[in-house]
């Protein structure tokens, strides 16, 4: 890869249910589409060597060896954000609060996620947001070609207009996920468990 090219981040723990072999698809697509200067890095854990084993057969099977790597745990994670250009989770069950999108959009850093893989409370998406509020991309859970096409619509974005959804990933991060928000939003909610218990 040269200078300048195309880092797509997967962060977390390397199991089926995160979709990683959805990825390597989209790699697949993009890669006999002709789309250049890109490199996938699957920052995660393996969580068991028979996933992370099936998903290097996958690699090798789609001929994605050269811009797919995998890099096992990162120790600074602060510095892969820094690196990437998108943050991506392709999950394909129900997924809770991901602290990596919180992270990365805290990082300024733009993230496509399935329609599994967070709700509209954590990434900003169309059609839910005008595209002027947007912090991210959403696709269709499972769908490699949806992932690739929501890759290449990002690329093609000038960096100003990338630049601009992190920056307001940042903001949404910050404002709505500090220390004192969490606590606020779980201090209501206990509130309003009691009342309902207590109104029965």
């Amino acid at each position: 890869m040269t200078a300048g090219g195309k880092v797509i981040l997967v962060a977390g723990r390397m199991l089926r249910r995160k979709g990683h072999h959805v990825v390597v698809e989209a790699m697949r697509r993009l890669k006999s589409m002709g789309v250049k200067d890109l490199v996938c890095v699957f920052a995660a854990q393996d969580q068991g060597p028979r996933y992370a084993g099936e998903l290097w057969d996958q690699v090798i099977a789609t001929e994605t060896a050269d811009i797919v790597r995998l890099s096992g745990a990162v120790s600074d994670m602060p510095a892969a954000y820094a690196a990437a250009t998108v943050v991506v989770s392709a999950a394909v069950q129900p997924e809770g609060l991901q602290r990596a999108l919180l992270e990365a959009q805290a990082m300024e850093r733009p993230v496509i996620v399935s329609e599994l893989g967070a709700g509209a409370d954590v990434v900003l998406a169309p059609p839910t947001v005008p595209h002027d509020r947007i912090t991210g991309l959403r696709f269709a859970t499972g769908d490699d070609s949806a992932l690739a096409a929501a890759l290449i619509q990002l690329f093609s974005l000038p960096e100003s207009a990338q630049r601009a959804i992190g920056a307001r990933g940042r903001a949404w991060a910050i404002e709505h996920f500090n220390a004192a928000a969490v606590s606020e939003m779980t201090l209501k909610l206990y509130n309003d468990v009691v009342a309902q218990r207590t109104a029965a």
